[in-house]
């Protein structure tokens, strides 16, 4: 704006000038932080929450009629409970259901809610959830792998204590997943799968990090089970044991 052709007539007139922009959260840790940015600090924030089911069903309702579109109540709320209070989600549930069905020549059904869900998953995933998953951090990894070993939701203490992470810690860490949508922080004493991430994303990983595991711990035992066991002689003068292996050449030796 201050290079614009706009913002320096309205600075002569000593009129405002008015920005309105939406952001990602991670806008909070990343450029609202910024001691640079002194225009952003200026600006009015607002944080808007999920889209409310009832919101959603009212949205569908009223473009289905705008468009001549055949659809009847219990379709419409079904979709509005599947969008999950994520606009993107929303879109691409009403596209995906719009070219299915052939809307708005054919009214839209339940089938065509079904295939118009598989649809809008796998696009979710593909462009949300393994996005989602690659930004976060190893740590806020480790929580979310838990919190899927647990099916879902966990409470705070046991999640503390399997991750090995201090509760305090696991607060500031929880609040930022929260805010991304990773986390469903509205129980105070227990965390749940926010709508940002899939638990097909999560099994995947935690496969992986077993994987991981198991690959490790075969490479371990196979190390082992290559040496030769010791020879375990007593040795009086010493007052040890032989160190070598079993049917060693020459004498015993303790070190």
């Amino acid at each position: 704006l201050a290079e614009g052709t706009y913002a320096h007539p309205l600075l002569h007139r000593r009129q405002d000038a008015t920005f309105i922009g939406a952001g990602l959260v991670d806008m909070r840790y990343t450029i609202l932080q910024d001691r640079k940015m002194t225009f952003f600090h200026r600006c009015e924030q607002e944080w808007v929450s999920a889209i409310e089911t009832a919101e959603a069903h009212r949205f569908y309702a009223e473009i289905f009629a705008d468009s001549d579109v055949r659809c009847d109540d219990g379709v419409i709320a079904r979709m509005a409970g599947l969008s999950g209070g994520l606009p993107y989600k929303m879109q691409l549930l009403g596209h995906h259901a719009w070219l299915v069905s052939g809307a708005p020549a054919r009214q839209i059904s339940h089938d065509h809610i079904d295939d118009a869900s598989v649809h809008t998953e796998r696009a979710m995933e593909a462009r949300l959830y393994r996005p989602t998953w690659r930004d976060l951090s190893e740590t806020e990894r480790l929580i979310m792998e838990a919190l899927g070993r647990a099916g879902g939701a966990i409470a705070r203490v046991d999640l503390a204590r399997q991750s090995g992470i201090a509760p305090a810690a696991l607060s500031d860490y929880a609040e930022r997943l929260g805010e991304a949508g990773c986390i469903d922080l509205s129980e105070p004493s227990h965390l749940a799968l926010g709508p940002m991430l899939s638990f097909a994303v999560l099994e995947e990983a935690i496969a992986r990090t077993d994987s991981f595991a198991s690959a490790d711990a075969a490479q371990a035992a196979a190390s082992i089970a290559g040496r030769r066991p010791r020879c375990d002689r007593r040795m009086k003068r010493v007052n040890g044991r032989c160190i070598l292996p079993v049917g060693h050449a020459g004498r015993c030796r303790s070190r």
